[in-house]
């Protein structure tokens, strides 16, 4: 009987100090748990941080896009009235050409050279402007073309 109250004595430590190590374990875990919480959290406000952020950035490429858009018809509508401008140039220029050789040809005709012709200074109304002074608005190719005929 004594051999046996010894072995549930036994029985009874071996299960304490099991119950014991469980506990730690149990610790253990509640602590990686409560950590593994505390990260997640910490996650979960990362990841609602990067998600405002995208969406800003989300709403700023679509404000590009549509500035983009815009200024694509802009540039488009530019290209047809710079190849208007062009073509208007180019008819200008022949209409000049063809002006210069009716000149030539009633200069030759005639036998008379034909008078210059002056044009009017800004700020001087009826003041011709003398050969080589007049001077062209760049960038305006009808009027740059004007100046080289004139001066």
């Amino acid at each position: 009987m004594f051999q046996e109250l010894v072995l549930a004595v036994e029985n009874l430590i071996s299960l304490n100090d099991q119950h014991v190590k469980n506990e730690a374990e149990k610790m253990q875990i509640q602590a990686n748990v409560d950590t593994n919480l505390i990260e997640l959290q910490q996650l979960r406000f990362v990841v609602s941080e990067l998600e405002f952020s995208l969406d800003k950035k989300k709403e700023t490429y679509k404000k590009l896009k549509r500035e983009i858009g815009v200024l694509d018809k802009q540039s488009e509508a530019l290209k047809i009235e710079l190849e208007e401008c062009e073509d208007e140039l180019d008819q200008t220029q022949m209409l000049l050409k063809q002006k210069l050789l009716i000149i030539e040809q009633l200069e030759k005709e005639t036998g008379e050279k034909a008078e210059d012709f002056h044009i009017e200074k800004k700020g001087a109304p009826g003041a011709p402007a003398k050969k080589g002074n007049y001077k062209a608005v760049q960038g305006d190719l009808t009027d740059e073309l004007l100046a080289k005929i004139i001066n």
